[in-house]
């Protein structure tokens, strides 16, 4: 039986770096492990703004220009520069369309090639090889990163992993070979990061205080004068072009104050990432959370120190000082990356105080103090990590991870696993009230919209959702009324739009007109405003007008049915019948089913071979 033992532990301990089947391991455990996610829909929390949302200029090759310049709601109103996110859903767009099932196979092969790096990082590291495969493993399988993983725009967190590691492997292997060419992609990789999420300013004080441990007799030196240089230029190319292209950057008030609201995020992800048990897509910050990390970073300091006699020295190529720098390296690296989302306060901590995939890049530093530990101890590690530590840990976590994920499969099972995690948020009560609104159950959306304005009394979408309710149910100065609240919140382009409709409802033709050009004045991109717009003017008779509204309803969004069919409309008022058809034809095209369309087309038809039939007779 001990044989056994000792000749699998033998076996994995003997694995190299170049040897390909640790890597084959990993990406099969983690491939497996998330495979039920590539079938899950959306759950409509940001993923339908980014996929279905913006899927018209996604799937235009022509607009990988266009990605550049705008930010990744494709606008240039908000801080979110994140041009590598935003083309890395158009090559999903191009390849598999508007299905979120390409979306879905993305993520979980960007996640098995982050946790391939970090192997690979670890090793660089010096960590034995089986500490290296064990802990890429538990990163693999680890219940806080669901998040990151089964949730679409948890994308951009497995981007900035991927670019982070393989700069730090390449800054690793220009430490170690002081080749150029490892330099030129260690900045590279570092540059890409910068567009794919703001945390990657952090990422050179995190590389040059590695360098610094690495070379430890002499902190001042070329190479480290060559990351600074690299480094401020960089990040002041990034921040030039950022300035130039987001336009009306949003700022955060009360940074500071921000901030030390916040901090309780750093020692409630560190409880979570150790008791993954209390996880939540949309949490609050618990108490019972943030006192057991707090006492696990404490103990982690201690073990840090307490061992720094033990500490051994590094006798190889890395050349590391010791493993006690290492380990607190990793905990100041968990710490640092987790720091510059604390000044966002979400809508005034009504909606939530943090996300759990902003977790998945910090924790690779814990990762890393855990193996210091390791190496510096002189307990029998073999034995312990792995018979009776390590392997059901992973079980669990494994375990964990399955199930947790099944929570995400779609919008209703997501927004009902929010609410029971975190009832007192007001962002799940209105998000599963406009699942509801869209199925058409209006009565009961009323109610959940009625209970997140009651959680947060000035939150603008509660207000325009509840008056789409209303109106729906034919309640329209109801509607108007909630529309005028979410206006009074926050200006918004679909508020003054749904506000334009319900005025339109009660024949208040010029109010509604004008509510459509603050809309388009908001987002002039905006194809239901021009639509309607279309509408007023063909109610009014002035049918030329309202042709050229459907026209530019149609630039922006060429799928849009009933645009196609009301173009057709005048069309055939106007007596261009073969044009009408092909403009039903068309509307037909992108909705078979489309009642007005059929009836309209039959019409057309019937009047143009009455026309044939009088031309015949003359």
């Amino acid at each position: 039986m001990n044989r056994k033992k000792s000749s699998f532990f033998a076996i994995l301990t003997e694995l190299s770096v170049r040897n390909p089947f640790p890597y084959l391991l990993i990406i099969l455990f983690s491939f497996l492990l998330y495979f039920q996610t590539v079938n899950y829909g959306l759950v409509k929390f940001d993923d339908d703004k980014l996929v279905q949302g913006n899927y018209q200029f996604l799937s235009d090759v022509k607009n990988i220009g266009k990605a550049l310049t705008t930010d990744v709601l494709l606008e240039q109103q908000t801080s979110y520069y994140r041009p590598v996110l935003t083309l890395s859903l158009m090559s999903d767009a191009l390849l598999g369309g508007e299905k979120p099932k390409i979306y879905h196979i993305t993520n979980v092969i960007l996640h098995c090639l982050n946790c391939c790096l970090l192997f690979y990082l670890l090793t660089l590291l010096n960590f034995k090889r089986l500490y290296a495969f064990f802990g890429a493993l538990v990163f693999a399988c680890h219940p806080l990163f669901v998040l990151a993983v089964a949730w679409i725009p948890g994308r951009n967190d497995l981007l900035l992993t991927l670019f982070f590691l393989a700069s730090f492997i390449m800054l690793l292997k220009y430490l170690e070979e002081q080749r150029i060419i490892f330099i030129i992609f260690h900045a590279l990789f570092m540059g890409i990061s910068l567009f794919t999420k703001e945390t990657a300013l952090m990422f050179p004080v995190i590389f040059l205080a590695f360098s610094i441990i690495y070379q430890k007799d002499k902190i001042v030196n070329l190479r480290n004068i060559i990351l600074l240089a690299i480094y401020i230029l960089f990040i002041a190319g990034f921040l030039i072009i950022r300035s130039e292209i987001v336009q009306k950057s949003v700022e955060y008030p009360n940074p500071v104050q921000n901030m030390l609201k916040n901090l309780p995020v750093i020692p409630e992800l560190a409880s979570k990432f150790f008791i993954p048990f209390n996880l939540a897509p949309i949490p609050f910050y618990n108490l019972l959370n943030v006192i057991p990390g707090i006492v696990i970073l404490g103990g982690l300091i201690y073990f840090i120190f307490l061992f720094r006699k033990n500490t051994k020295k590094v006798k190889s190529e890395a050349n590391l000082s010791d493993w006690k720098n290492l380990s607190l390296f990793g905990l100041g690296f968990f710490v640092l990356l987790l720091l510059p989302g604390t000044v966002v306060n979400f809508l005034g901590g009504k909606l939530f105080d943090y996300l759990e995939h902003r977790a998945y890049l910090p924790s690779i530093g814990l990762l890393v103090t855990i193996g210091g530990l390791l190496h510096s101890g002189k307990f029998d590690k073999e034995r312990l990590m792995y018979n009776y530590f390590t392997i059901p840990i992973i079980a669990v976590f494994t375990a964990l991870t399955f199930f947790h994920s099944q929570n995400y499969s779609d919008t209703l099972t997501f927004y009902n696993y929010a609410l029971e995690t975190n009832p007192a948020s007001a962002s799940p009560w209105n998000n599963k009230g406009h699942e509801l609104l869209i199925t058409g159950n209006f009565v009961e959306s009323l109610n959940y919209f009625e209970k997140a304005i009651s959680r947060k009394f000035d939150y603008g979408e509660a207000w325009n959702n509840k008056g789409s309710a209303l109106f729906r149910l034919g309640r329209f100065e109801e509607a108007i009324y909630c529309y005028d609240k979410s206006l009074q919140i926050q200006p918004d382009f679909e508020a003054f739009n749904n506000k334009g409709t319900a005025l339109l409802k009660t024949g208040k033709l010029i109010e509604a007109a004008q509510c459509y050009e603050k809309a388009l004045g908001l987002k002039p991109g905006f194809s239901d405003a021009w639509y309607n717009m279309g509408l007023i003017y063909e109610k009014a008779g002035h049918l030329s007008k309202a042709y050229e509204f459907y026209d530019k309803a149609l630039e922006f969004r060429p799928n849009f049915p009933e645009a196609w069919n009301n173009k057709g409309n005048i069309l055939q008022v106007s007596g261009r019948l073969e044009e009408s058809i092909r403009c039903y034809d068309k509307s037909l095209e992108l909705n078979p089913s489309y009642s007005p369309a059929i009836g309209n087309r039959s019409i057309a038809i019937q009047k143009l071979r009455n026309k044939k039939d009088r031309r015949q007779v003359d």
